[in-house]
Formats: structure tokens, C-alpha cells, sequence
């Protein structure tokens, strides 16, 4: 087993960054996609912060959803795909919540906790709601990682099953699983 070391020339924060492949699954309502991502990993405290970009669909993925967005110029919808803005996402693991934040032309906020309901909210150009989260099932195994003669105790998997609501309608079951590649581990550059 490697003695904990100072990976960060002085800045103890430097130790604390990670980078690594992201397995994204989704359900919602019994509809699955499946992504893969780099991901940065960040442990503050007693908290694991998980930064990624949310995939953009290929046109092979989904043309349909490519030919919905498109303007009245003569882009292809291809070229419009690829163009579109990023979102930025980060999954905030504490003990009792976890917290998903997505930013970018979309903005959501939600919140899990087993067997509660917790308020959160979603903005878009267009929209602006309230969201509710009643988190039914979560799970999380952690996978200890060592780095240059440190080991850090990081997430392999982390999944969780959830009621969503606006208002009082509930409008779909939802599932998320990341699984963490951490084969290809890399330190974060200052």
C-alpha cells in the first residue's frame, strides 16, 4: 500500500483533483441512453464534487431531435447539433444529499435524499418551474484510487431512482447510474 504523499508541490488542493471516464446511464420512464464522458473529480471536505459536459446528441444518436432545433437558416442539422452551446453539469455527493446542478442554456437544480421530497427548479429561455425530487433508491460504492503514492477513496458507482414532480403531477420515474473508469486516472494541471 503507497504512504500518502503531497502531490502538489504546495498546494494541498492540487492532490485533490482527478480526472477519469464517466459511464452515464439514464432511464427515464423506461427509456434508456447510455453515455460516456470525461469527467473531472474534486474532493473538498467531506464532499465529492463530479464535474462533466452533458453529451450533445450526434445526429446518428437522434436526427429527430437535431431536425426539432433547427432555425430557419440552412445549417444541416448535423452542423446545428455540433454547434450547440454546452451545458456544464455537477453531482455534489455529501452524506445525506446529493445535489445535481446543470448550466448552460438550460438551468435545473435538483436535490436527493432517500425517502424525501426536496424542492429544486428548472429555467430555460422559454420556461420557468418548480421541480420536486422524491428520491426512491440510492446507491454508492467507493473504489480506493492510488495516484503517485496517494490513495484517495473516490466513487466507482453511484446511482439513484427518483419520482419527479412539478406542482403536485408527477411527470416521470427517472434512474441515473455513473460508473467511473478509474483505470485512466490522471491528476488535474493547476
Amino acid at each position: 500500500m503507497a504512504d500518502k504523499v503531497n502531490l502538489s508541490n504546495g498546494n494541498p488542493a492540487a492532490a485533490n483533483k482527478y480526472r477519469t471516464h464517466l459511464t452515464i446511464k439514464s432511464v427515464q420512464n423506461k427509456e434508456q441512453v447510455e453515455h460516456t464522458v470525461d469527467a473531472d473529480v474534486y474532493c473538498k471536505g467531506n464532499h465529492i464534487f463530479i464535474r462533466y459536459e452533458e453529451p450533445i446528441l450526434t445526429a446518428e444518436e437522434d436526427r429527430s431531435q437535431a431536425v426539432k432545433r433547427r432555425s430557419s437558416s440552412v445549417d444541416t442539422a448535423e452542423e446545428q447539433v455540433t454547434s450547440a452551446p454546452v451545458t456544464n453539469v455537477m453531482l455534489k455527493l455529501s452524506a445525506n444529499e446529493w445535489k445535481l446542478t446543470r448550466r448552460g442554456v438550460v438551468e435545473s437544480e435538483m436535490s436527493f435524499t432517500p425517502n424525501m421530497r426536496l424542492n429544486g427548479y428548472y429555467r430555460s429561455p422559454a420556461l420557468r418551474f418548480p421541480l420536486v425530487t422524491d428520491t426512491k433508491q440510492w446507491t454508492r460504492r467507493d473504489q480506493a484510487v492510488e495516484q503517485n503514492g496517494v490513495i484517495a477513496h473516490l466513487p466507482e458507482y453511484v446511482a439513484w431512482a427518483y419520482d419527479l414532480y412539478i406542482e403536485d403531477d408527477c411527470v416521470g420515474q427517472f434512474a441515473l447510474a455513473l460508473t467511473f473508469d478509474w483505470s485512466s486516472t490522471t491528476e488535474r494541471e493547476q
